[in-house]
């Protein structure tokens, strides 16, 4: 057998195997069907709400929030760890490795990154519900112990009613594994297509050329995980192939799904747990359980914020000099109240004159009502003795001059009355050389001859006016997510021991994470500080105090405050140090020297 016919062997036995294990699980020996959750046990798999490109369709898989930028769907659980309780306990901890996959751990192991777990699911008990938590870091003894109370596992997990999925197949935040493809993010349908499409399209070389050199490491060494690796490849290859050739052409201005999330995309991976938890489940009834990750969302908010301005900024880098010529250039030609106000201000500054742009919008209102008045004057002596007899015809002259004089009245009033004649000229000279530029007359910039106006007006009124509405939108959505999920991220942190140095570490990783573009708008700004003032519980919240809850008592209470300030006067610096750790205490004064370290770091 040559090269290729063993590869393509290889892919045919490793496509049928994938296309056996996803099918349903069947008692050959049972002569009537069975209800599907049967057995004494479900599979669970654990998942997140997430922001997403399409919405969850599923009823029972709804976060309960309602999100502006995007809307929710469950993705993959992020890096990190899960408790389960079920019964009368005990609580279980799983971490969730890098490949999104569990491992069962003690209690007390430490916060070490997994590269790889095992199990996509979580066999539990049927007949009793079961609670579940995700965690980005471990929980320490104290909160641990928090949940073995039934009134603290009701406030911070998620409940699983496992018999309402054995009666209905379903409950509130589960969903079938058979619905995944209206729960998961990546595998809804428009989603998933349109994704997989874009990756073929943009990475087709690439993706050939890792299946080929896959192929030949299984041919050197054709160990289990090489095959598996390479016919998984070859799968997923097929798969863009096949979608990206029904798929419709897709503009450049596409971006692919998921772009602005902090966590990777991931489809292929996405399918590949849903297959797995197909195969792990063993006939037992499987259900995907939606957990909340406030956490994860802010991080999606804040990465898009910080994408969207990046690209604003290199939008700006690309296209300033084609803003400073089209200003200039409309300049040129277009009458503008602020530079007839500048201008005359500086001519005329001996005579005190300061004109507002409004008063300069003014003069040239007035005059344009005068060069329509006088026009209208001409036509009427033309028509004198023709159209208009001559009491008729002064009638009407005397009613245009009634209206001059109501046309300069306004400019009356800030231009003094030795310089109406004058300015008047001066006026009408800037109107006439905006003409002559824009007409090509001999001795003007000759806009027109030089510049394609058409094309400049189109860029300059619309193009660049749908960036910037597009970059308003997108904040104004995003703030207004923050403004929900701020007050949420509490469900993340609030086993958070202040005390501790690597708990602080951790909130200054996650500030940055989620707070980094809090402040890029005024808004922004705005709202953090909204946020510093209320009494919420969030960790977050801390931030403006150092992580010192302790601290923030200090400037808040008007007796502790004098202290701290009468402190922080002394010269001596032990004696400063003693003054503060008395006003703060000695956990006060362990964290406040611990920001100065990282301040300086």
């Amino acid at each position: 057998m040559n090269l290729d016919k063993s590869l393509t062997s290889m892919v045919n036995l490793s496509d049928a195997r994938r296309a056996a294990s996803a099918c349903e699980h069947v008692d050959i020996n049972s002569t009537v069907q069975q209800c599907p959750a049967s057995q004494p046990h479900l599979f669970v798999v654990p998942v997140r709400y997430a922001l997403s490109e399409e919405p969850a369709s599923h009823p029972t898989c709804q976060p309960g929030t309602q999100t502006q930028s995007h809307p929710m769907a469950a993705r993959l659980l992020r890096a990190g760890f899960v408790y389960v309780w079920q019964g009368s306990g005990p609580l279980q901890r799983y971490a969730v490795a890098e490949n999104n996959l569990l491992l069962s751990q003690g209690l007390d192991e430490d916060d070490t990154v997994v590269q790889s777990g095992t199990l996509s699911g979580l066999t539990l008990a049927k007949q009793q519900d079961a609670w579940l938590l995700y965690s980005e870091i471990p929980l320490n003894p104290a909160a641990c112990a928090e949940l073995h109370n039934p009134q603290q596992r009701a406030k911070r997990m998620r409940q699983l009613d496992l018999l309402q999925v054995v009666n209905t197949l379903q409950a509130p935040h589960c969903a079938p594994l058979s619905e995944s493809k209206s729960v998961m993010a990546e595998l809804i349908p428009s989603t998933y297509d349109l994704a997989m499409a874009i990756d073929y399209r943009s990475h087709q070389p690439a993706l050939r050329e890792n299946a080929d050199e896959l192929g030949k490491k299984v041919m050197a060494d054709p160990t289990p995980d090489n095959i598996k690796a390479y016919t998984d490849a070859m799968h997923w290859l097929h798969e863009r192939e096949k979608v990206s050739a029904g798929y419709p052409a897709v503009s450049d201005d596409v971006t692919p799904p998921g772009e602005w999330s902090a966590e990777q995309w991931a489809t292929t991976r996405t399918q590949d747990l849903m297959e797995r938890a197909h195969v792990q489940s063993s006939g037992l009834f499987t259900v995907l359980a939606c957990l909340d990750d406030d956490l994860g969302v802010l991080r999606d908010i804040n990465h898009e914020q910080e994408l969207i301005e990046s690209r604003h900024e290199q939008w700006q880098a690309d296209n300033n000099l084609r803003l400073s010529i089209g200003g200039f250039v409309r300049s040129l030609i277009t009458e503008d109240g602020a530079e007839v106000a500048a201008s005359l201000s500086y001519r005329y500054r001996e005579h005190e004159i300061e004109l507002t742009p409004e008063q300069g919008k003014t003069l040239l209102k007035a005059h344009h009502r005068l060069d329509e008045l006088f026009k209208e004057e001409t036509r009427i002596n033309q028509q004198r003795g023709r159209q208009y007899g001559h009491k008729e015809a002064d009638a009407l002259a005397l009613k245009v001059q009634a209206e001059v004089k109501a046309a300069v009245a306004p400019v009356r009033g800030f231009i003094p009355h030795q310089l109406h004649t004058e300015i008047e000229a001066v006026v009408r000279d800037y109107r006439d050389a905006k003409v002559a530029n824009l007409e090509n007359r001999h001795a003007s910039d000759k806009v027109e001859q030089y510049i394609d106006l058409p094309a400049m007006n189109q860029w300059l009124d619309e193009t660049a006016p749908k960036h910037f509405d597009h970059l308003k939108e997108r904040h104004e959505a995003l703030y207004a997510d923050r403004g929900t999920y701020l007050p949420r991220h509490h469900s993340g942190t609030w086993f958070v021991d202040y005390q501790d140095s690597d708990h602080r570490q951790w909130l200054d990783e996650l500030a940055l994470a989620c707070l980094s573009a809090q402040c890029l708008r005024t808004v922004g700004a705005e709202q953090y500080a909204d946020y510093v003032r209320s009494a919420d519980d969030g960790a977050l919240r801390q931030l403006f105090y150092g992580w010192s809850p302790t601290l923030e008592g200090a400037v808040n209470t008007n007796s502790r405050a004098t202290e701290l300030m009468a402190a922080l006067e002394v010269e001596n610096q032990a004696n400063a140090m003693a003054a503060l750790s008395k006003a703060l205490g000695p956990q006060g004064i362990n964290i406040l020297s611990d920001l100065g370290v990282r301040l300086c770091t």
